[in-house]
């Protein structure tokens, strides 16, 4: 697991810290936060605290697999950081983490770029969320749809039946010079990431949309 630190935040009473920590395969699953309450007239006042959390939406079911892969790392981070005599400078706490300097993670809002939303021509209602990004790997598929969960959901409180896709960067398959997309599916449940070409995404789209209310029967 890495961790690579976020842009420090600076405001009159001190500084606020953050450190991401990402799983190959599920991208980004906690953070540490950190906040230094600086004292300026008695420096030797300074004091630190420090919070360790699992990243995701309560209802998000990969939560549970992101606390599941951070809790031992964060007990681990825990129990070093509570046996400091002081936390007074975030080198403190930057001294005990394997920072990750080698592995460049991409800023999340590049790999988000616009979202698409179909809907039923019944109910009028949301039927499809589309998020188009240029995310490459499984990885930053999980990222797009952590951030984009809360959104769905909310979305999905206006009647049952959506359902959202992420949809990745697209590449060129070498036997048939086809673009394909890697798309996966996180709403209302997640599953495996597949490739899909445009055209081949048009079908899944339209097909979900006109599940979403099928016609009424009438018996005679």
């Amino acid at each position: 697991m890495s961790v690579r630190p976020t842009d420090p935040e600076l405001d009159r009473e001190g500084q606020s810290h953050g450190y991401l920590f990402r799983d190959t395969v599920l991208g980004d699953v906690g953070m540490l936060l950190v906040r230094i309450w600086m004292d300026v007239k008695n420096p030797a006042a300074t004091t630190g605290f420090f919070h360790v959390e699992a990243l995701g939406e309560p209802d998000d079911p990969m939560t549970a697999k992101r606390k599941a892969c951070f809790d031992s790392v964060a007990d681990e981070i825990t129990a070093v950081l509570n046996a400091l005599p002081a936390l007074n400078t975030i080198e403190d706490v930057s001294a005990i983490l394997p920072l990750d300097t080698s592995t460049t993670v991409r800023p999340l809002h590049y790999r988000r770029q616009q979202s698409k939303d179909l809907l039923c021509a019944k109910c009028h209602q949301d039927a499809v969320m589309l998020y188009y990004s240029d995310a490459r790997s499984t990885a930053e598929l999980y990222d797009v749809a952590r951030h984009s969960y809360a959104a769905v959901a909310l979305a999905s409180e206006m009647g049952a039946g959506l359902v959202a896709w992420v949809v990745g960067e697209e590449t060129t398959s070498l036997s048939d010079d086809e673009r394909y997309f890697p798309v996966m599916q996180f709403y209302p449940e997640y599953a495996p990431v597949r490739m899909y070409s445009k055209q081949e995404i048009a079908q899944l789209t339209s097909a979900a949309v006109r599940r979403h209310c099928p016609p009424t029967i009438v018996s005679h």
